[in-house]
């Protein structure tokens, strides 16, 4: 068990350590529930490492309580600090669009753009087509 935390471990320094050179990265954000009906933040990041674009699970943060814009950002601004990331390199910010993340004002979204002038954000095309499949079984129901 300990030379598996230990391999765990070094692979998430070597993440990190190649995230700290990157100029921009883009985060993938989606909360979910588990089975133990504990709420969690999972981020996934994209970046250009020099010679590739790697895309990896950069961390499962636990949340507690109702979950929102101010608590999502403040989740990941400590997760950032603590791994000594920068926010300000984060150029794209994709969610699944409920108000939490997008909100113009309070969300997710509008907190990040704030910390990282010029990132954007995008909803998730996976969720788009969900939302456009449930939608169409509506339609058909109806």
């Amino acid at each position: 068990m300990r030379r598996i935390e230990s391999l765990a471990s070094d692979v998430f320094e070597m993440l990190l350590d190649k995230l700290r050179k990157a100029e921009v990265m883009s985060l993938a954000v989606d909360e979910l529930t588990d089975n133990s009906d504990v709420a969690q933040m999972c981020l996934y990041v994209r970046f250009f490492d020099g010679d590739c674009f790697r895309k990896d699970l950069l961390g499962l943060i636990p949340l507690e309580g109702h979950t929102t814009g101010e608590i999502l950002f403040t989740k990941i601004t400590s997760f950032f600090e603590e791994n000594n990331l920068d926010l300000a390199h984060v150029n794209m910010l994709v969610t699944d669009g409920v108000p939490s993340m997008v909100s113009s004002s309070q969300g997710l979204a509008a907190r990040m753009a704030a910390v990282a002038l010029q990132m954007r954000s995008l909803h998730c095309v996976i969720h788009q087509s969900l939302l456009c499949a449930k939608l169409s079984v509506a339609d058909v129901r109806l």
